[in-house]
């Protein structure tokens, strides 16, 4: 069908009893902008469950994190509603693994968009849909643990945001015409609302009256809901289709049937016929165990060998050959004087016609000799591609096949070598589904081998000027600093309370040519926070600029000069740390690491050598270093060393990753609040988490249709009890969410 519908929306949020007509929890974009026309208009609503005192921060930032994860996702409407609540499962995931359970949350979501006369349904957790479809009320889903007002035993907890990594919503597709109402509620609501009740509530044509009824009939003293109603007239539909009710095709929720639980408004029951599905079968999600896809169905082949094919079509060919020669041979002798005969005498009208009967045969026969050639020539090569196409698909799939039964290492090899293969495949055929499906499947199995995890929630903080180039970023409570090297400038902002999102602009609290006191601060190579620990009195930023150190006092908001024992003996400095108040640099010119005891007035002692004398150590490359009780440094050919006391930690070794380092420029990690190691890798466009042993744990990767990609890491900041990562990548500062599962 072709329509084109407008809506009327209402929303109702009541507290204590109370109506508010302005619900923080529920997003209506009834018309969208023109680039977004094509995803249609998008309504959702969210609930938050749980012991918290912000859940209007919570469940608004659920429902703008599906608005903006919606539109800005490119492919299909379902495709783009089941990314939209993976984004919001994620990123309250994330914000449960900082609580203990008392204070975890769950969050239900019903989201619904129209986009010409079809309507899509995506739902999770305490949270339901409701329809009015030619007189008939359905709800979706028909089966809810958080719905049902008695618990059935026999059921498992339904789907909701924030228990696990991965969700898998309900999804749904229907077709709508004029005057249909669709109302969404959370999970207060529809515990409240029975069949009997829904049924009376929403035959009422007014949508404020239903609204009215909504919170009277239900005797709501705290809930929400959306009520949408659809004006328009189909441009194809008929009278008998407008008394049929709208029913869904099969949604995917593993391979089950799902449909709505249904009750009449009139008397007489929808008969079998009516409630065929209106719509197609939403896409399916990956799981495992994966069965290998089907190949595809070709047009049967004869029964004898094509070699005898190609000998028949071959001595068409010739014979059409044969005859254009005769015919052309004949023309001539016509068309052409014979010895004998004299210049000006025409003595042959039956000639004349046979020559112009021969030169109509030759025009006609001509092209079909051309057509015939090219024919025979195609049915040859499409022959010999379509088996070339059959033996490397079933290669392909052969070696998936066997990769999932491999261990790690033998699985990697076999499945790169099932790309290749795939991608052969879809070179010979381009646009083949059953290869896109293979590929799909392959990349799925390499992802958990690898055991990668995407990031679908990849916020913001703050975008830099174009020249910026942004080297490291650091943490501490609410408060973030970023050093910008080309203007050495270090940057404060402050974070706002869900902890995505900056309070406002940053500001500079020290910058290369900057006077501090009697000093003119010089070129600024690194910072470092430095706790207050052992004779370290206070916890402050040092900023390490080439004739000094500059500490800035997060408890008076300035920064002050720091006396430093002989900076000029640095040769080249790369990276800084701390560790029980001691100040460290690593100078990979000098190979040596100096480790500066805190003084009265800085570090104004001479600085111990951290590798004694004689001790074997190249620092010829190291780019970065990460300190707990011991030092790890980091090198752009990718080795990570290990040491304590100065010497090298015998066992340490890099195992288990899937491709090797390449371009790293950063590792983190901290004393006892921090448990792994963090490898941002920009050559491979990842961030890598290992244990301190040196064992491959997890990598990260963004999952997003921005175009984002992490090929210019410079830094990272890992704060594992509030699971989050700061990190800097070109000129833009993120803060994903750690992804632990």
């Amino acid at each position: 069908m072709n329509a084109k519908f407008q809506t009327l929306v209402e929303h109702l949020y009541v507290v204590d009893g109370m109506l508010e007509r302005l619900p923080h929890n529920q997003t209506a974009i009834p018309v969208p902008q023109t680039n977004h026309r094509h995803l249609g208009a998008l309504f959702v609503l969210a609930e938050a469950q749980g012991q918290l005192n912000n859940s209007d921060l919570i469940e608004k930032r659920l429902t703008i994190l599906v608005r903006d994860t919606f539109y800005g996702s490119h492919g299909g409407i379902t495709a783009g509603l089941r990314r939209a609540m993976d984004t919001a499962n994620q990123w309250l995931f994330q914000y449960n693994a900082t609580k203990d359970d008392a204070h975890k949350i769950v969050a239900g979501i019903a989201a619904v968009v129209l986009h010409e006369d079809d309507l899509f349904i995506a739902q999770a957790g305490p949270a339901a849909v409701f329809t009015r479809f030619s007189g008939y009320v359905t709800r979706y889903p028909e089966n809810s643990t958080w719905l049902e007002p008695v618990a059935n035993p026999l059921a498992g907890p339904s789907p909701a945001l924030g228990m696990s990594y991965a969700i898998d919503p309900y999804i749904t597709h229907l077709q709508v015409t004029g005057n249909d109402v669709v109302t969404l509620v959370d999970g207060r609501l529809g515990k409240n609302l029975s069949k009997e009740k829904a049924a009376h509530i929403l035959a009422a044509d007014d949508i404020k009256q239903i609204g009215q009824k909504l919170v009277k009939g239900t005797q709501l003293q705290h809930g929400s809901a959306m009520v949408i109603q659809i004006v328009g007239e189909s441009a194809t539909a008929t009278t008998a289709a407008a008394s049929a009710p709208k029913r869904p095709a099969t949604p995917n929720r593993g391979g089950r049937s799902k449909g709505g639980f249904n009750f009449a408004l009139p008397t007489s029951m929808p008969t079998a016929h009516t409630r065929q599905p209106a719509g197609a079968a939403t896409m399916r999600r990956k799981q495992f165990p994966i069965s290998l896809p089907s190949l595809p169905e070709l047009p049967p082949m004869p029964d004898i060998p094509f070699s005898e094919i190609w000998q028949n079509v071959s001595g068409a060919v010739i014979g059409g050959v044969k005859f254009l020669g005769t015919g052309l041979h004949t023309l001539l002798r016509l068309m052409l004087p014979s010895e004998g005969t004299d210049a000006g005498f025409d003595d042959a009208p039956s000639a004349r016609r046979a020559s112009h009967n021969a030169l109509k045969i030759v025009a006609i026969a001509l092209p079909l000799l051309v057509i015939a050639i090219a024919v025979g020539r195609y049915l040859y090569q499409d022959y010999h591609q379509t088996q070339a196409y059959l033996t490397t698909v079933a290669e392909a799939s052969d070696k998936y096949n066997a990769a999932v039964a491999m261990p790690p290492e033998q699985a990697r090899r076999l499945l790169d070598e099932a790309t290749i293969l795939t991608q052969q495949a879809g070179a010979i055929k381009p646009e083949h589904p059953e290869v896109d499906d293979l590929s799909e499947k392959i990349s799925t199995r390499q992802d958990t081998i690898n055991n990668v995890k995407y990031m679908y929630h990849l916020p913001a903080l703050q975008t830099f000027s174009e020249n910026a180039r942004l080297k490291q970023v650091i943490q501490t409570g609410s408060q973030i600093f970023v050093l910008d090297e080309t203007t050495g400038a270090v940057y404060l902002n402050e974070l706002a309370p869900l902890g995505d999102s900056f309070v406002s602009e940053g500001t500079v609290i020290a910058q290369q040519a900057q006077q501090v006191q009697d000093v003119i601060i010089g070129q600024v190579l690194g910072m470092t926070w430095i706790p207050t620990a052992g004779n370290h009195t206070r916890s402050s930023l040092v900023i390490v600029a080439r004739n000094g150190l500059f500490e800035f006092d997060t408890r008076l908001g300035a920064v002050e000069k720091s006396n430093i024992y002989s900076v000029d003996q640095w040769q080249n400095p790369v990276a800084f740390g701390s560790f029980y108040g001691n100040f460290y640099v690593l100078d990979s010119g000098a190979n040596q690491i100096y480790r500066y005891l805190p003084t009265d007035d800085g570090y104004s002692a001479p600085p111990d050598n951290y590798f004694p004398d004689g001790t074997e150590i190249n620092l010829a490359g190291a780019v970065d270093m990460a300190i707990d009780t011991n030092i790890y440094v980091l090198y752009q050919d990718g080795r990570i060393a290990k040491f304590l006391s100065g010497e090298p930690v015998v066992g340490f070794k890099l195992t288990g990753l899937d491709v090797p380092f390449k371009n790293p420029t950063a590792i983190f990690t901290l004393p006892d609040t921090v448990n792994y190691l963090y490898v941002a890798d920009a050559g491979n466009q990842r961030i890598v988490k290992l244990t301190k042993d040196g064992s491959f744990v997890a990598q990260y990767k963004p999952k997003n249709d921005e175009g984002i990609t992490f090929d210019d890491l410079r830094g990272l900041y890992v704060n594992e009890e509030e699971g989050k990562i700061y990190l800097l990548n070109g000129t833009t500062l993120y803060a994903p969410n750690l992804i632990n599962e």
